[in-house]
């Protein structure tokens, strides 16, 4: 996570930053797809995204809302959209995607095309509320196609905006993504399964079944020599639950 501490939190100063993060990250990579959910109306989103494709032309810029604007140089397309996956796999072939959302960023939304080769690279969000609430807003954690690494030069990256004012925010957030960072990396170890003793009470039923004399006063060590001296298969999974009876005599 990358800290952006702002002296104020007007739309300039966020447009700054957008910008500078863009030029200076995101349209240097060989490949990107960029989800911005800084703001909450969405006229500042359409706005921005107006602003950015002519600064940037020719990249998709998608404002996502009750209808989406797609807006490339300027020119803006307005469609309607059910499926994002399905919207995502229309710009399979832009090399990069810039998708400014606000309700429509919020959990439950999978930010990837259908067969999950095309998946959130940056992410950029205001670090307020609950950091729980954050966490959430962060569709960076997305499902990526099996097989595929991770390349150490396109690590998804969240740029967190913060108020000045609120310097302790960021240092706790950062340890909780990397907690959830190590928690969603770990390789979960199998652990052993433990190995299912013979009994006393079966011990005497392989010796009732062998006919097998003189073993009802018996430890169990002492039934397991007396089984091996008579070549005994003394497999405990030979054994059904119900075969299991108390009190055998011999």
């Amino acid at each position: 996570m990358v800290p952006i501490i702002l002296s104020q939190t007007n739309m300039q100063e966020i447009s700054i930053e957008i910008k500078k993060i863009l030029t200076e990250k995101f349209f240097i990579k060989e490949q990107g797809f960029m989800l911005i959910n800084c703001f909450t109306r969405i006229n500042q989103m359409i706005n921005t995204a107006s602003d950015l494709s002519q600064r940037y032309s020719n990249y998709p810029f998608i404002v996502l809302s009750t209808n989406t604007h797609i807006i490339i140089n300027g020119e803006t397309r307005i469609v309607k959209t059910k499926n994002i996956q399905q919207l995502i796999d229309s710009f399979n072939n832009e090399r990069h995607i810039v998708i400014i959302a606000n309700r429509l960023s919020n959990r439950g939304i999978n930010y990837t095309n259908n067969d999950y080769s095309r998946h959130i690279t940056d992410q950029i969000s205001f670090g307020k509320g609950t950091y729980t609430n954050f966490i959430q807003k962060c569709r960076i954690f997305g499902i990526h196609r099996g097989g595929d690494e991770i390349r150490e030069d396109n690590k998804p990256t969240i740029y967190c905006l913060s108020k000045a004012d609120n310097p302790f925010y960021i240092d706790k957030l950062k340890k909780r993504l990397n907690y959830l960072n190590k928690k969603l990396t770990e390789v979960e170890v199998p652990k052993p399964i433990k190995e299912k003793k013979i009994t006393v009470n079966q011990l005497k039923i392989l010796c009732r079944k062998n006919n097998i004399r003189g073993f009802s006063k018996l430890k169990r060590i002492e039934l397991i020599e007396l089984l091996s001296r008579h070549n005994i298969n003394m497999d405990v999974r030979q054994f059904d639950q119900e075969e299991v009876v108390e009190g055998v005599e011999g």
